[in-house]
């Protein structure tokens, strides 16, 4: 089993017809792999050239991606083509933060008519990490990835918003929830500042027994 962190960067369609089926459009798409054992293996990191969506100064601002960019960039099919041929033939789980990624994707392949080309991305194949997040660490409401990574005292990495190093920050968070040698040596510091009493560290533990097949079936 492969797990794939995808991360996607879109833009605003302005058109009010074409908002009624699909209210962005992908300008980026940013994924990692990790092994059967969580560990990295590869990225991938593509523009995408959009057919509807506007740019402006705040976009750029946010994601540093201009217009002229995506204009040299191969478009929505081939990118998501180009993204299904790099995960391969072998079994995957897809992981995002929140589920605005997935929706995304469904969303514009509806409205450009490659949902059944690219079914596999509109399955279930994806888990919503931010939901796993919440339910593990008994969180009432939803937090941003850097919101997540500040309480585990943990760098962001790269830059904000930069679609693979988005993807390589969430797979970082999903290595210390699914590995235990990472767990503890991120929870140990936290538990010391909490005077916690002495427990187990894994998820199951926190959980009272409950494995990761379990919460992500939750997700």
């Amino acid at each position: 089993m492969q797990h794939i962190i995808v991360d996607l960067e879109f833009a605003p369609v302005l058109d009010k017809a074409v908002r009624k089926q699909m209210r962005n459009e992908v300008i980026e798409i940013g994924a990692v792999r990790l092994d059967d054992n969580y560990e990295y293996v590869d990225s991938f990191d593509i523009y995408v050239k959009p057919e509807h969506a506007s740019f402006s100064k705040d976009l750029f601002k946010l994601t540093s991606i201009s217009k002229t960019e995506t204009n040299e960039s191969p478009g929505f099919d081939e990118a998501i083509e180009r993204f299904v041929n790099w995960i391969g033939p072998e079994k995957f789980r897809i992981y995002q933060w929140s589920e605005n990624d997935k929706k995304q994707i469904v969303e514009e392949c509806n409205y450009k008519s490659l949902t059944n080309k690219y079914q596999m991305l509109c399955g279930k194949h994806w888990r919503d990490l931010q939901r796993l997040y919440i339910r593990v660490f008994h969180k009432d409401h939803r937090q941003s990835l850097e919101s997540a990574l500040t309480e585990l005292a943990l760098d962001f990495d790269g830059k904000m918003h930069k679609a693979c190093d988005d993807a390589k920050n969430t797979a970082k968070l999903l290595q210390i929830m699914a590995v235990k040698e990472k767990f503890d040596e991120v929870m140990k510091p936290i538990k010391d500042v909490l005077n916690a009493p002495k427990q187990g560290s894994t998820l199951g533990d926190l959980l009272g027994g409950i494995n990761l097949s379990k919460l992500y079936a939750l997700c």
